[in-house]
């Protein structure tokens, strides 16, 4: 009875993370909305992240001895958590661009592409990926056309292309990940992770959009950065450490943080009026048939 507890308190916080990413896709819009640059929304999220992430380990130190600052890693498992947070940031900047000019609906099924981009990417490592995984990608692909292309007169969307880049470039952070193992605490690595995210899109924030603060005296510019950066990139990062630990198995959990697109697309159409057509409705369903395939043949070991 009590695994039974433990494993429902797991896959319910795992819900819980998936809830939370899909409707950050409303919150970064919201963002947009307000008139904050994408640099400079990623540079503000990602130094905030940083900065409340730090405070928690400390605090954490205070209370915890093992959990002191120099018994938190080694040095292979810092220079990992540096190059994931050189490609988060170029997944984050990717995605909030394109969120300017797409719906939070797509994006968010776009984004989820990353699970199947992950054993795609692991084959260029010479992992042996199974046959099915490939009949997945050939679903995302058709996926993307009906979500992205069919009935568009103007033809491939930019915006659009730019979220999938985004997917490929968190398919990368996840291999990063999965290469640290026990050689970073995993509140040290997020803290790291977004620490040099911020750093990373600093300068071009400043050669790019330079000091644009219009937007510093909105309360909804504000709310948007807040939970991006503290609900979305710092809590739903925990409960996803705390939840897959107590998951049945890796594609229980996988397949319940899929549930961040379903989530995205429901909030983007309730809160900010994101239509969505029938064609697009078919593409989601050939991607999240794709994301089930993957899911169930490889088990990938996710984490965002």
């Amino acid at each position: 009875m009590e695994k039974h507890r433990s494993t429902f308190l797991g896959e319910s916080l795992l819900v819980f993370a998936a809830l939370i990413w899909g409707t950050a896709f409303m919150f970064q819009t919201l963002g947009i909305r307000q008139g904050i640059l994408p640099y400079t929304f990623v540079t503000m999220r990602s130094v905030i992240a940083a900065i409340v992430m730090g405070l928690v380990i400390i605090v954490r130190a205070r209370f915890n001895h093992k959990k002191t600052l120099t018994k938190l890693g080694t040095k292979q498992g810092y220079f990992l958590a540096v190059a994931s947070g050189i490609t988060i940031a170029l997944a984050m900047v990717l995605q909030q661009i394109g969120l300017g000019g797409t719906t939070t609906a797509k994006a968010g099924f776009l984004t989820s592409l990353y699970i199947v981009f992950v054993p795609v990417i692991a084959s260029l490592f010479h992992r042996r990926i199974p046959l099915q995984t490939w009949f997945a990608v050939a679903l995302a692909v058709l996926g993307f056309y009906f979500l992205s292309l069919y009935g568009n007169e103007s033809g491939f969307v930019i915006y659009d292309g730019l979220i999938v880049l985004c997917a490929m470039a968190y398919a990368g952070q996840i291999l990063l990940i999965d290469r640290v193992g026990s050689q970073l605490d995993s509140l040290m690595f997020s803290c790291v992770q977004f620490a040099t995210a911020s750093l990373v899109t600093a300068l071009p924030t400043l050669l790019v959009e330079g000091i644009a603060w219009t937007w510093i005296g909105s309360v909804p510019a504000w709310l948007s950065m807040l939970y991006v950066a503290i609900i979305s990139s710092c809590l739903a990062y925990t409960l996803q450490v705390v939840g897959q630990k107590r998951a049945r198995n890796g594609t229980i959990a996988s397949l319940i943080m899929s549930l961040e697109a379903v989530f995205a697309a429901v909030s983007g159409y309730v809160f900010l009026q994101d239509l969505i057509t029938l064609a697009q409705l078919v593409g989601m369903g050939l991607i999240m048939l794709a994301i089930l395939i993957v899911t169930i043949v490889t088990q990938p070991r996710l984490i965002k």
